[in-house]
């Protein structure tokens, strides 16, 4: 896992930084349920699902969205997804995330929630 981030999910298998460490900063909850919901996308998909679709999935699931200042730009799928993959840095990959969690917001009041978990997990 890399310093920055607070865990990294491979397959069924979780990696986090130090529990003591992620309850210090409050962000445990958080990101069980995000690494979580990682491992059960991957698992349902057989890895299948895009990039930005799983991050901003698991920002949604995990009720990170109040870490991700909304930007004014729509961002394209295509975009996020080139984003994902050559982050950095924290910072850049934080703006991919909330790019990621951007589209899916858009998508979950235009289409519904259970049509955006729908569209993740029928691929």
């Amino acid at each position: 896992v890399p310093a920055w981030a607070a865990g990294a999910t491979r397959g069924n298998t979780i990696h986090l930084q130090p529990i003591a460490a992620l309850r210090k900063r409050g962000i445990l909850p958080t990101t069980l349920r995000h690494e979580f919901a990682h491992a059960v996308m991957e698992a349902v998909t057989n890895k299948k699902i895009p990039r930005w679709l799983l991050e901003g999935l698991a920002i949604h699931f995990a009720g990170e969205a109040k870490f991700y200042a909304p930007s004014k730009v729509k961002p394209a799928p295509e975009e996020v997804e080139k984003k994902l993959t050559t982050a950095q840095s924290a910072a850049e990959m934080k703006d991919a995330y909330a790019s990621a969690y951007q589209i899916i917001h858009q998508l979950v009041r235009e289409k519904g929630e259970a049509n955006v978990w729908k569209l993740a997990l029928n691929r």
